[in-house]
């Protein structure tokens, strides 16, 4: 669908199911690949990047299969709106680790993102990493860096 105003498209934003992707994309995702022959399925991390991330949270609440976080620009209080916030979610995701990415510059959460990366790393309970990059990255332009693809592959290796 189309929007023909900002209000409209706002409108259209607060109808859709924001939780679909949860319960089918990433549900399935994680379902074909514990199935998979060579696959250790007590290892399945998921790495999410900017709304990504809020999704990857949730999921990592929802399906105890996720073993390991990644969450890259994560920022703000709620993971989505007039849901769970992401202090509750933290809580509910206890002790598996948890690795939280962003740059100084994120403009995420109203250029926040950096500050809230460092909150919700302390609101964290299990083993955890907390990594800002210098600049102004946002989401997968983070990712795409060889330095921190490297890092979260590392920190994979030695966290699951």
């Amino acid at each position: 669908a189309q929007a023909r105003s900002k209000e409209e498209a706002i409108d259209l934003i607060k109808r859709q199911d924001l939780y679909a992707p949860i319960k089918y994309d990433i549900k399935s995702g994680i379902d074909f690949l514990a199935n998979q022959k060579g696959v250790d399925a007590g290892r399945i991390a998921l790495i999410g990047a900017s709304f990504g991330a809020r999704e990857s949270l949730i999921s990592g609440v929802k399906y105890k299969k996720i073993k390991a976080l990644v969450l890259v620009s994560l920022s703000g209080e709620e993971a989505i709106p007039g849901g769970k916030t992401i202090k509750a979610l933290l809580e509910e995701y206890g002790n598996r680790p948890i690795l939280f990415m962003t740059s100084e510059g994120d403009w995420g959460g109203n250029h926040k993102a950096a500050e809230h990366n460092r909150q919700y790393s302390n609101w964290a309970k299990g083993e955890k990493g907390l990594k800002i990059w210098p600049g102004s990255g946002h989401g997968i332009a983070i990712i795409n860096n060889d330095k921190a693809s490297d890092f979260i592959a590392l920190w994979l290796k030695d966290n699951l």
